[in-house]
């Protein structure tokens, strides 16, 4: 049995017919915190204290089962509900059960009630934690989703085929209507898979791949683009390869930049050979003039560098 106290709401006319249900389940093991009420009203503030199961006579003067069940199922949905009654028909049972009732029990047969509580409140946690449970996979979800949209890199889900399953919001940016279509077709605008495609690799090795992608063109962006693709497949439990992410990064600027510094590289290389060159000329002429005026008997007119003699000789 439950170690807690049972807060219990008995809808209930008959004061005996309540304390027995009471005394029946402390028999069973409950230690019962309960309330006893028979008017619409009091039984609406009754619920707002939360009890953990309520035990409903079928028929009370002005205010029925039926009544307190669709307040009940209103206010309070996730708290259960007992028939408990006299005398009731089968039928009316099924149709109290429909509208919310957990179970009911009879009041000449009480030794039903506490298996009939038990098994309410049992079901009752199940509910609990199975929304709590789905509450923080929606929750989680929730983050999934705020993360890869706020991602500046596309991430697609894309099937062996290559058509995307799923696309995060920069991708849905390029291309609204990307979903459902081949990947080559709904963002570089190809009628096949991009040369040297990272991602159909992927597919077919079955381990993460990367490569870096020349774009002539794509929405939304002026004149040629480059893109480091990186493929990561998604395998079911034997292994085999049934669907692949593609994250795509643009490293146009990169690649700009990267072009650029080679460039300007190349130029101080040319530079500095001119300039070697040259300097080495005017030691030479240097050098020669000196030896003119050697042998015009005249003074040197230039020094020249520490070894440089030696060097030109040679």
């Amino acid at each position: 049995m439950n170690e807690k106290t049972l807060r219990l709401l008995v809808l209930e006319d008959n004061r005996d017919d309540a304390e027995m249900a009471i005394k029946q389940l402390e028999r069973e093991g409950f230690e019962i915190e309960h309330s006893i009420v028979d008017k619409e009203n009091s039984f609406r503030e009754a619920l707002d204290t939360d009890p953990d199961l309520i035990l409903a006579d079928y028929s009370l003067p002005g205010f029925n089962c039926v009544d307190a069940l669709l307040i009940q199922q209103k206010v309070s949905p996730d708290i259960p509900l007992i028939l408990l009654s006299g005398t009731i028909g089968e039928e009316k049972a099924a149709d109290c059960i429909k509208l919310g009732a957990v179970d009911y029990v009879l009041k000449d047969n009480l030794v039903r009630l506490g298996p009939a509580v038990q098994r309410a409140l049992d079901e009752a946690e199940l509910r609990r934690e199975r929304m709590n449970t789905e509450r923080k996979l929606r929750e989680s979800e929730a983050q999934k989703q705020a993360l890869l949209d706020g991602s500046p890199d596309m991430i697609i889900l894309l099937d062996t085929e290559l058509k995307v399953v799923w696309a995060n919001r920069t991708a849905l940016n390029m291309n609204p209507d990307s979903v459902g279509q081949f990947c080559y077709r709904a963002f570089p605008g190809f009628e096949e898979p991009c040369k040297d495609c990272p991602i159909e690799k992927s597919i077919k090795t079955g381990k993460n791949e990367i490569g870096v992608m020349c774009i002539p063109a794509i929405e939304g962006i002026k004149g040629k683009s480059y893109w480091e693709d990186i493929g990561v497949p998604v395998k079911n439990g034997n292994g085999n390869v049934i669907e692949v992410i593609k994250i795509a990064r643009n490293i146009t600027d990169r690649v700009k930049r990267e072009k650029e510094l080679k460039r300007k590289n190349e130029e101080l290389e040319r530079f500095n050979s001119l300039a070697v060159g040259r300097e080495v000329k005017m030691v030479e002429l240097k050098r020669e003039i000196n030896s003119l005026l050697e042998e015009l008997g005249r003074e040197h007119r230039f020094s020249l560098p520490e070894g440089s003699e030696t060097e030109v000789s040679r």
